[in-house]
């Protein structure tokens, strides 16, 4: 952390904010943000808001604290969605690894820093996020998956409220953007996943543990891998193959 101290007493420290990567000083229970952490500009706009702050009665110059310096409002998008993934990968981890939401993550992000990357997060609305949606729309992903992508978006932005980096407003008014409904905007529904053929089910029913059957049907989340070794293009079974061979457990997708 460093401090400007000078010959004044009582003058709040400047920190180093990890999330965004900038130098921040808390003024009257505001967070004032002053540029990338380790510039030049970063310390002349501290040097500068101090002053100001102090020539105005220990009060800042102006509620969104010009002068130059920056207030959390001020962040760009991509340096928010930057402190996010930092904070996502620490946060969703197992086995000390990032976990699959992380990717999905990242995945969502993505034409939300291409489209508005550069644009300040005060200034993100609903019409910028319908904008990214119809990206994501247009991108080929199915309606279902648009929507999710849509809300780790918004969480992205209420995540920015809670460390001080988003005005409130902005993820109130995200939030007001309803989902995707079906057949709405002509985007694609995902297809329908279909019960395995009952013949699936006899033809490998000696080679597989009772218990894995159930009530004589498997989930269908494992059958596409688990009976591709089992039969051939016609649908037929293989004849001399055991389960062993196909290389496939069960509990495994």
């Amino acid at each position: 952390m460093v401090s400007y101290r000078g010959n004044l007493s009582d003058v709040p420290a400047l920190s180093h904010h990890k999330g965004s990567g900038q130098g921040v000083v808390r003024l009257n229970g505001r967070d004032v943000y002053c540029g990338r952490f380790g510039t030049a500009e970063w310390l002349a706009n501290y040097h500068r808001t101090i002053a100001e702050w102090l020539a105005n009665g220990r009060r800042p110059a102006s509620p969104s604290g010009d002068g130059g310096a920056t207030g959390p409002e001020d962040l760009t998008v991509y340096e928010l969605a930057l402190a996010y993934l930092e904070f996502a990968e620490g946060y969703y981890r197992q086995n000390g690894k990032p976990t699959r939401g992380v990717r999905n993550i990242r995945l969502s992000i993505r034409p939300l820093r291409e489209l508005f990357g550069t644009l300040p997060v005060r200034d993100f609305g609903t019409l910028q996020l319908k904008s990214v949606r119809q990206a994501i729309v247009d991108s080929g992903l199915c309606r279902n998956e648009v929507n999710k992508r849509t809300r780790r978006l918004v969480r992205l932005f209420g995540w920015g409220v809670q460390e001080a980096m988003v005005p409130p407003q902005v993820h109130w008014g995200l939030k007001a953007v309803k989902g995707l409904k079906k057949g709405q905007s002509g985007v694609r529904e995902s297809e329908r996943v279909r019960p395995v053929p009952d013949a699936f089910v006899e033809a490998i029913r000696p080679f597989v543990p009772p218990q894995s059957l159930g009530h004589g049907r498997t989930p269908a989340a494992h059958w596409d891998e688990a009976t591709r070794g089992l039969f051939d293009a016609n649908h037929q079974y293989r004849q001399g193959v055991r389960w062993g061979q196909t290389g496939v457990q069960w509990g495994q997708t």
